[in-house]
């Protein structure tokens, strides 16, 4: 966490954006320059940037510590900034970004466990071919062309629209019944949570697949059939061998819907926590941009804690040191 919030907070430092200079020649254009000076100085000593008393510039690692300090009571907001109009806006950007991201990860994983299976137990058939065939394609697009292709093929591009292009609910949805909402909802989340799944499902399908191929040519198999077992509980035992990665894979899926989320929210005009780090590094807003890689650098690290729990309760074989 120390390593991961330091890189970004130096990162953020030494970007070439004059964050309070800008503000100031844009609300006081019409101002003296020595007013303007004035502003700029105020702006900087209070968000730390300049000492109040000698009028220099703070070092940057007594910068970081003091985010540190206010980090430590959950305060991430930039000094200027209300407290309560922040808690908000992150509030809803973390719920919007959370639903995308759960949806994602139930499609991938659902959908990859079934297809990994079921391509692992037919090795080197044509349908096997076709799976690694759409996992090799699922690899190669990026989620930024995977939205485009959506946005033009279902979002109105070409013709329809077939879904909703952006957003989360349609104008004037507030006055329709709750069934109706629902369903708009589910209409404007299609195009996001596909684009976010498409690569983690590649990956838990690959993975799975991988698993299963490994089991059937294993003796266990054999041995099972020699026993009399019918092939509705090989099934069953080659699927559970097909989950074993997912364990593993649980800490690893996370990263990569996150770094998705940035792309897919700016693409689809939806006001996530992906948007709003992208929103904060262009303007150089440290309080969110320290606020988000906080959170995400703590649940990465807490779903790759969970992810050896996991295996252990998917493998007896393994053990926790």
């Amino acid at each position: 966490l120390v390593g991961i919030t330091l890189a970004t907070f130096l990162v953020l430092d030494w970007l070439p954006i004059d964050r309070e200079r800008a503000r100031v020649e844009s609300s006081m254009e019409h101002a003296t320059a020595e007013a303007r000076a004035a502003a700029v100085r105020e702006m900087r000593v209070a968000v730390g940037m300049i000492d109040a008393e000698t009028g220099r510039p703070v070092p940057w690692w007594r910068r970081y510590l003091h985010w540190v300090e206010h980090a430590a009571c959950f305060d991430f907001r930039a000094t200027q900034a209300d407290a309560g109009a922040f808690r908000a806006r992150f509030g809803r950007a973390l719920a919007v970004s959370a639903l995308l991201g759960l949806l994602a990860v139930t499609l991938a994983v659902g959908l990859g466990l079934l297809i990994g299976t079921w391509s692992g137990m037919r090795p080197d058939s044509a349908g096997d071919r076709m799976v690694s065939n759409a996992v090799l394609l699922g690899f190669s697009l990026p989620e930024f062309l995977t939205a485009t292709l959506l946005l033009l093929l279902l979002g109105g591009g070409l013709g329809g629209p077939w879904l909703p292009a952006g957003g989360l609910t349609s104008e004037g949805a507030g006055a329709w019944s709750r069934g109706a909402q629902w369903l708009d909802l589910a209409a404007h989340l299609a195009m996001p949570v596909t684009t976010l799944a498409l690569v983690p499902l590649a990956i838990v399908v690959r993975h799975v697949r991988a698993a299963v191929v490994r089991a059937t040519r294993s003796e266990f198999v054999n041995t099972m059939r020699n026993w009399g077992a019918s092939e509705r509980e090989i099934r069953r035992a080659l699927f559970r061998h097909g989950a074993v990665p997912l364990a593993t894979l649980f800490g690893t899926l996370l990263p990569s819907i996150v770094g998705g989320t940035v792309v897919v929210e700016q693409a689809f005009a939806i006001p996530g926590m992906g948007r709003m780090a992208f929103e904060g590094v262009l303007d150089k807003d440290v309080g969110v941009v320290m606020a988000i890689t906080l959170l995400v650098s703590c649940a990465t690290l807490l779903a790759l804690t969970i992810s050896d729990v996991l295996h252990r309760a998917v493998d007896p074989r393994v053990e926790l040191r």
